[in-house]
């Protein structure tokens, strides 16, 4: 009865709010930072050579120049995606 005919397709989309509820959930909200996501930029690792400091002038001159930094807070941060 469930032959290869009733074979759907699921899409799921999951935003920003699923993020936040799941970052609470594992009780790791102190730990990530998902209103400033340059808060760490300069403590992830690069993944060519597992160094810190993805976010750089050096790493990533682009969102460099838009003005992102490590120190920023989630105001500036923001502006940045959004402007």
């Amino acid at each position: 009865m469930w032959g290869n005919d009733m074979v759907k397709d699921v899409l799921i989309v999951l935003g920003n709010g699923f993020s936040i509820d799941f970052v609470s959930f594992i009780k790791k909200k102190d730990q990530i930072d998902l209103s400033n996501l340059f808060s760490n930029g300069d403590k992830v690792l690069w993944p060519a050579d597992n160094q810190p400091g993805f976010l750089s002038k050096y790493r990533c001159p682009a969102l460099w120049e838009l003005g992102a930094r490590p120190n920023i807070n989630a105001v500036q941060s923001s502006t940045i995606f959004f402007n």
